[in-house]
């Protein structure tokens, strides 16, 4: 995921509902209560500690089945996320094994309901795709990012002088998967195509065919003969041919 943060300050608002049984009173409601606040809290931390996204704030609501042992009876009880899951947004059901002081064991499903806000760069005008994006293109809100899975920015330093890979709403969250490098030669620019034959070096124009890196190679056409040509991008605007090659 392609992110920065600059100095985000970290607050974090819990709230914790516990679901207890009706059919317990007295001392065992009260000893329930204690266990079901003791998991609430346990839930809480383990899951604000594994929030790797930039945020500026986090809120977590924890619901705790009803559990039939007393507080006195666990002596103490392990977390963990279901499955090789390691997403901690939104809806997450969160295994709860209780260790009891006779050496018997039992588990339940609690549940967090984590929301997260973070200040993140969005489009201030519409953007086409291929669009270089300039400062004036972008600005800073803070956001619920709770369900962008795809990454987003926390400073326009990371997006200025990029392309947008698609059309990008006015307002909408620049992703990391919307906008790209600017290729050192894109589709549609001319070129000059240098021919080499031997010793001897030709160049003449053309057009690209497809956007393409130092290094890579692309198909290009020849302004003089109409031809499609494969070549190497050797430069800026610069596709270099060897006879040899085709």
């Amino acid at each position: 995921m392609e992110t920065g943060t600059k100095g985000l300050g970290l607050a974090i608002s819990l709230a914790v509902f516990i679901a207890l049984s009706p059919l317990l009173s007295g001392e065992a409601a009260a000893g329930s209560e204690s266990l079901a606040r003791r998991i609430a809290d346990g839930v809480t931390e383990f899951i604000t500690g594994r929030v790797t996204l930039p945020h500026d704030s986090i809120s977590v609501e924890v619901d705790v089945p009803a559990i039939a042992a007393r507080a006195g009876d666990v002596a103490r009880f392990s977390l963990d996320l279901f499955g090789s899951s390691d997403a901690v947004m939104g809806t997450v059901p969160v295994k709860v094994t209780l260790f009891l002081n006779d050496g018997g064991s039992t588990a339940c499903t609690a549940t967090a309901r984590v929301r997260i806000w973070s200040q993140a760069a969005v489009a201030a005008r519409r953007l086409k795709r291929h669009e270089v994006v300039e400062e004036n293109d972008i600005r800073l809100e803070r956001r619920e990012v709770t369900r962008v899975f795809d990454g987003y920015f926390v400073s326009a330093d990371d997006i200025v002088g990029k392309r947008t890979t698609r059309t990008v709403s006015s307002g909408a969250l620049f992703s990391s998967s919307s906008v790209e490098p600017v290729p050192m030669v894109t589709r549609g620019s001319d070129v000059s195509v240098m021919v080499v034959i031997g010793a001897v070096a030709i160049t003449t124009r053309g057009k690209a065919l497809e956007d393409g890196d130092l290094g890579g190679r692309i198909k290009v056409r020849d302004c003089t003969t109409g031809k499609r040509l494969t070549g190497e991008v050797a430069g800026e605007d610069l596709v270099l041919l060897e006879v040899s090659r085709f």
